[in-house]
């Protein structure tokens, strides 16, 4: 019986390149091709997909591909937050290797967030705890270093006040920037700059 698999679209197929480069529930991160189906021209980059893979001539090919689900509003409305999610997780989860866990996680922006979340918070947020799931992160150097570790750590939930963690707004754009400092290939990414968000949220003010 062939088994369906779940993946999330990180990289579509391009003229240089016909594979597409997605991150699989069980498979972790892999190449695959996708042969051309009626009614579907190409699908997106950040779309959730169900298909059965098959092995042919030593490459991934997926058969029956259907399109679950796209990203919800809150992950979309900063285009710049879903493609630094995105490259992180082809950056950072092993290729091959089993990531059940983060793959979980990483669903969350199928969901709708709840209206006194603070969306851009939470964005920032929501990338600290991909930190942690994937295991690298800079060591804590002295208790504030450590109480902040410990609260992206904790696993309530963040209904946030934001009077009361105004100062983790800063804190977690320095964190995540340390982050990808200890990738060997940080410089490669496209989407290092975190103070877009800054900007963007300073702007909705007005």
């Amino acid at each position: 019986m062939e088994k369906i698999h779940q993946a999330i679209v990180l990289q579509p197929a391009s003229p240089q390149n016909f594979n597409y480069l997605i991150f699989d529930q069980q498979l972790g991160t892999l190449e695959i091709r996708i042969p051309k189906q009626r009614g579907i021209r190409e699908i997106p980059r950040s779309a959730l997909i169900h298909y059965v893979p098959q092995t042919v001539n030593n490459r991934i090919v997926a058969k029956y591909v259907e399109i679950v689900a796209t990203p919800h509003q809150w992950a979309i409305n900063s285009i710049w937050f879903l493609h630094h999610l995105l490259e992180l997780i082809n950056f950072f989860v092993p290729r091959g290797g089993q990531a059940e866990n983060i793959f979980s996680y990483v669903l969350i922006m199928y969901q709708p967030l709840s209206d006194d979340i603070d969306m851009f918070f939470f964005q920032k947020l929501f990338l600290c705890k991909f930190f942690i799931l994937v295991g690298i992160y800079p060591e804590p150097i002295n208790m504030q270093d450590r109480q902040f570790l410990s609260l992206l750590q904790s696993h309530q939930d963040y209904k946030l006040e934001e009077q009361k963690y105004v100062f983790l707004e800063k804190k977690m754009i320095q964190w995540l920037q340390e982050c990808i400092r200890l990738h060997p290939h940080a410089d490669r990414l496209r989407t290092m700059i975190m103070e877009p968000w800054y900007y963007e949220k300073k702007v909705t003010h007005y």
